[in-house]
């Protein structure tokens, strides 16, 4: 079956053919929004598909636009989903982490690329009324 059999490119060495889509959890339930051992649970429970896409995470404190949702912008969220990476890959499992921000439209007049460094320009044209245009921007996610 062509499904289970090892998938090669220059960008990606997976293990069968078998994706597993990303779905918000929800289950970051701590002040720091970091992800857990449950988070950690969820992802090593399915580590034989070939590639894991994680749930949306944000990048930043200004990209938050759902609860619970966890991040990987600070020291704690970091570790948190490091647990998460290292359960995958100890049952032999792939991941990529989805990054996600809030979109640019949900900052309407209060937009600076030093306090929203995650704004991406848009493929599609919002109307004017829902953004400042000078809001977008294409400046290089930030790392701690």
């Amino acid at each position: 079956m062509i499904l289970l059999e090892p998938f090669h490119t220059d960008a990606l060495d997976l293990k069968n053919r078998v994706v597993m889509a990303p779905m918000t959890r929800t289950r970051a339930d701590n002040p720091e929004l970091a992800a857990t051992d449950l988070i950690a649970e969820y992802y090593e429970q399915r580590a034989t598909a070939g590639l894991i896409i994680t749930e949306g995470t944000h990048v930043s404190r200004m990209a938050r636009g759902a609860i619970r949702v966890p991040g990987i912008y600070t020291k704690q969220q970091i570790d948190g989903w490091r647990k998460s990476t290292d359960a995958v890959h100890a049952k032999g499992g792939g991941r990529s982490l989805r990054r996600s921000g809030t979109k640019a439209d949900s900052v309407s007049g209060r937009c600076s690329t030093d306090i929203y460094p995650w704004l991406l320009p848009l493929s599609i044209p919002i109307p004017k009324y829902f953004h400042r245009r000078e809001c977008l921007s294409t400046h290089p996610l930030r790392t701690p």
